[in-house]
Protein backbone atom coordinates (compact mmCIF):
# COMPACT_ATOMS: atom_id res chain seq x y z
CA UNK A 1 0.00 0.00 0.00
CA UNK A 2 1.05 3.21 -1.01
CA UNK A 3 1.35 5.78 1.77
CA UNK A 4 0.98 9.51 1.27
CA UNK A 5 3.99 11.35 3.25
CA UNK A 6 2.43 14.20 5.95
CA UNK A 7 4.63 17.03 6.27
CA UNK A 8 5.60 17.80 9.92
CA UNK A 9 5.47 13.92 10.85
CA UNK A 10 7.26 12.20 7.48
CA UNK A 11 9.23 14.61 6.20
CA UNK A 12 9.65 18.27 7.26
CA UNK A 13 12.25 21.31 5.76
CA UNK A 14 16.03 20.85 5.50
CA UNK A 15 15.52 16.71 5.42
CA UNK A 16 17.33 14.92 2.36
CA UNK A 17 14.66 13.21 0.06
CA UNK A 18 16.15 9.94 -2.14
CA UNK A 19 13.69 8.45 -4.64
CA UNK A 20 13.79 5.36 -6.84
CA UNK A 21 11.53 4.77 -9.96
CA UNK A 22 10.97 0.88 -10.43
CA UNK A 23 9.56 1.53 -13.53
CA UNK A 24 12.70 3.83 -14.78
CA UNK A 25 15.12 2.14 -16.88
CA UNK A 26 17.40 5.00 -15.84
CA UNK A 27 16.79 4.78 -12.12
CA UNK A 28 17.50 1.11 -12.41
CA UNK A 29 20.82 1.66 -14.34
CA UNK A 30 21.94 4.00 -11.74
CA UNK A 31 20.97 1.19 -8.97
CA UNK A 32 23.38 -1.36 -10.78
CA UNK A 33 26.33 0.72 -10.88
CA UNK A 34 26.26 1.39 -7.36
CA UNK A 35 24.98 -1.66 -5.87
CA UNK A 36 28.22 -2.32 -4.58
CA UNK A 37 27.58 0.86 -2.20
CA UNK A 38 24.52 -0.61 -1.01
CA UNK A 39 24.21 -1.84 2.96
CA UNK A 40 20.90 -1.29 3.87
CA UNK A 41 19.22 -3.00 1.32
CA UNK A 42 17.04 0.21 -0.26
CA UNK A 43 17.36 1.03 -3.62
CA UNK A 44 17.57 4.79 -4.52
CA UNK A 45 19.12 6.57 -7.40
CA UNK A 46 17.81 10.46 -6.49
CA UNK A 47 18.60 12.51 -3.62
CA UNK A 48 16.57 16.12 -3.11
CA UNK A 49 16.39 18.82 -0.68
CA UNK A 50 13.39 19.40 1.10
CA UNK A 51 12.21 22.73 0.69
CA UNK A 52 8.82 22.86 2.35
CA UNK A 53 5.92 20.91 2.46
CA UNK A 54 5.45 21.54 -1.40
CA UNK A 55 8.80 21.92 -3.03
CA UNK A 56 12.30 20.57 -2.87
CA UNK A 57 15.81 21.84 -4.28
CA UNK A 58 16.98 19.45 -6.96
CA UNK A 59 19.23 18.70 -9.97
CA UNK A 60 18.06 16.90 -12.89
CA UNK A 61 18.04 16.99 -16.89
CA UNK A 62 16.64 20.58 -17.12
CA UNK A 63 19.68 21.68 -14.44
CA UNK A 64 19.08 22.67 -10.97
CA UNK A 65 15.21 23.66 -10.28
CA UNK A 66 12.62 24.06 -7.57
CA UNK A 67 9.87 21.12 -8.19
CA UNK A 68 7.52 19.65 -5.99
CA UNK A 69 7.18 17.42 -4.04
CA UNK A 70 4.12 15.95 -5.66
CA UNK A 71 6.39 14.27 -8.64
CA UNK A 72 7.35 11.62 -6.26
CA UNK A 73 4.07 11.05 -4.32
CA UNK A 74 1.57 11.22 -6.73
CA UNK A 75 3.91 8.43 -8.49
CA UNK A 76 2.86 4.87 -7.64
CA UNK A 77 5.92 3.77 -9.35
CA UNK A 78 8.11 5.85 -6.67
CA UNK A 79 9.60 5.16 -3.82
CA UNK A 80 10.63 8.20 -1.91
CA UNK A 81 12.87 7.71 1.99
CA UNK A 82 13.82 11.06 3.39
CA UNK A 83 17.18 10.70 5.93
CA UNK A 84 17.19 14.05 8.37
CA UNK A 85 21.26 15.30 8.92
CA UNK A 86 22.83 14.98 12.17
CA UNK A 87 22.09 17.95 14.35
CA UNK A 88 20.38 20.22 11.68
CA UNK A 89 18.07 22.70 13.16
CA UNK A 90 17.82 26.05 13.23
CA UNK A 91 20.37 28.70 11.20
CA UNK A 92 21.71 25.11 9.62
CA UNK A 93 18.69 24.32 7.85
CA UNK A 94 18.46 27.95 6.04
CA UNK A 95 22.40 27.76 5.28
CA UNK A 96 22.49 24.41 3.79
CA UNK A 97 19.13 24.72 1.90
CA UNK A 98 20.73 28.78 0.98
CA UNK A 99 23.96 27.00 -0.65
CA UNK A 100 21.44 24.56 -2.93
CA UNK A 101 19.13 27.62 -4.05
CA UNK A 102 22.40 29.69 -5.34
CA UNK A 103 22.91 27.07 -7.93
CA UNK A 104 19.34 27.28 -9.25
CA UNK A 105 19.78 27.89 -12.79
CA UNK A 106 22.87 26.22 -13.39
CA UNK A 107 23.08 23.21 -16.00
CA UNK A 108 23.15 19.55 -15.18
CA UNK A 109 26.27 16.91 -15.06
CA UNK A 110 26.06 14.85 -17.58
CA UNK A 111 29.73 14.44 -17.78
CA UNK A 112 30.02 13.99 -14.15
CA UNK A 113 27.44 11.01 -13.95
CA UNK A 114 30.19 9.64 -17.09
CA UNK A 115 33.32 10.76 -14.61
CA UNK A 116 31.14 8.32 -12.09
CA UNK A 117 30.57 5.54 -14.38
CA UNK A 118 33.96 5.36 -16.11
CA UNK A 119 35.58 5.48 -12.15
CA UNK A 120 33.49 2.28 -11.61
CA UNK A 121 34.63 0.58 -14.62
CA UNK A 122 38.20 1.38 -14.15
CA UNK A 123 37.93 0.32 -10.64
CA UNK A 124 36.39 -3.14 -11.77
CA UNK A 125 38.09 -4.12 -14.94
CA UNK A 126 41.65 -3.13 -13.81
CA UNK A 127 41.36 -2.42 -9.82
CA UNK A 128 42.18 1.36 -9.96
CA UNK A 129 40.88 4.45 -9.81
CA UNK A 130 41.68 8.12 -8.30
CA UNK A 131 41.61 9.23 -5.00
CA UNK A 132 38.04 9.67 -3.45
CA UNK A 133 39.20 12.54 -1.97
CA UNK A 134 39.44 14.20 -5.69
CA UNK A 135 37.58 16.13 -7.72
CA UNK A 136 35.40 13.85 -10.18
CA UNK A 137 37.76 15.47 -13.12
CA UNK A 138 34.53 14.95 -15.86
CA UNK A 139 33.03 17.68 -13.73
CA UNK A 140 32.46 21.32 -13.61
CA UNK A 141 32.09 24.19 -11.05
CA UNK A 142 28.72 25.10 -12.40
CA UNK A 143 27.32 21.50 -13.46
CA UNK A 144 25.61 19.83 -11.08
CA UNK A 145 24.19 15.84 -10.85
CA UNK A 146 21.63 15.35 -7.63
CA UNK A 147 23.66 13.63 -4.88
CA UNK A 148 26.79 16.20 -6.04
CA UNK A 149 24.31 19.11 -5.18
CA UNK A 150 23.15 18.26 -1.99
CA UNK A 151 26.36 16.69 -0.55
CA UNK A 152 27.82 20.09 -1.95
CA UNK A 153 25.18 22.08 0.22
CA UNK A 154 26.15 20.22 3.62
CA UNK A 155 29.36 21.05 3.40
CA UNK A 156 29.16 24.26 2.91
CA UNK A 157 28.95 23.85 7.10
CA UNK A 158 32.29 23.10 8.69
CA UNK A 159 30.67 20.40 11.10
CA UNK A 160 29.50 18.71 7.71
CA UNK A 161 32.55 18.83 6.27
CA UNK A 162 33.98 16.64 8.92
CA UNK A 163 32.35 14.03 8.81
CA UNK A 164 33.36 10.73 7.53
CA UNK A 165 31.84 10.42 4.15
CA UNK A 166 32.74 14.00 3.43
CA UNK A 167 36.68 13.65 4.76
CA UNK A 168 36.91 10.29 1.87
CA UNK A 169 34.66 11.78 -0.69
CA UNK A 170 34.76 15.15 -2.77
CA UNK A 171 31.38 15.89 -3.35
CA UNK A 172 31.33 15.58 -7.13
CA UNK A 173 32.29 11.48 -6.13
CA UNK A 174 29.08 10.70 -4.03
CA UNK A 175 26.09 8.96 -5.34
CA UNK A 176 23.06 8.99 -4.44
CA UNK A 177 23.33 5.50 -2.76
CA UNK A 178 26.47 6.13 -1.16
CA UNK A 179 25.08 9.49 0.39
CA UNK A 180 21.85 7.27 1.60
CA UNK A 181 24.15 4.72 3.31
CA UNK A 182 27.04 6.69 4.47
CA UNK A 183 25.80 10.22 4.88
CA UNK A 184 25.61 12.31 8.19
CA UNK A 185 22.36 11.69 9.03
CA UNK A 186 20.37 10.67 12.14
CA UNK A 187 19.97 6.96 12.86
CA UNK A 188 16.88 5.22 11.28
CA UNK A 189 14.00 5.47 13.61
CA UNK A 190 10.31 4.28 14.34
CA UNK A 191 8.06 7.06 13.15
CA UNK A 192 6.12 7.30 16.08
CA UNK A 193 4.65 5.34 19.23
CA UNK A 194 2.23 3.03 16.41
CA UNK A 195 5.38 2.78 13.95
CA UNK A 196 7.29 1.52 16.59
CA UNK A 197 4.46 -0.73 18.29
CA UNK A 198 3.97 -2.51 14.64
CA UNK A 199 7.55 -2.45 14.43
CA UNK A 200 8.78 -4.38 17.42
CA UNK A 201 5.50 -4.98 19.77
CA UNK A 202 5.89 -8.38 19.76
CA UNK A 203 9.64 -8.50 20.62
CA UNK A 204 10.95 -10.94 22.85
CA UNK A 205 14.27 -11.38 24.48
CA UNK A 206 14.56 -14.87 25.77
CA UNK A 207 17.93 -15.81 28.07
Amino acid sequence: MQVRPDFGNNYETGLVGFAYHDDNLISEGITIFTADERQSGVKVSHAFLVEDDEYCVEAVGEGVVRNRMSQFFDDPHCQVHFRRPLDLRGKSVSLVLDAARAKLGDAYSITGILGMLLDKLSRWVFHFGLPNSWPNPLNSHSTWFCSELVSFALCTLPFYREQPLFKEYHPSRVSPQLLYERGPFEPFSCQGEVACRERWGSLEIKG
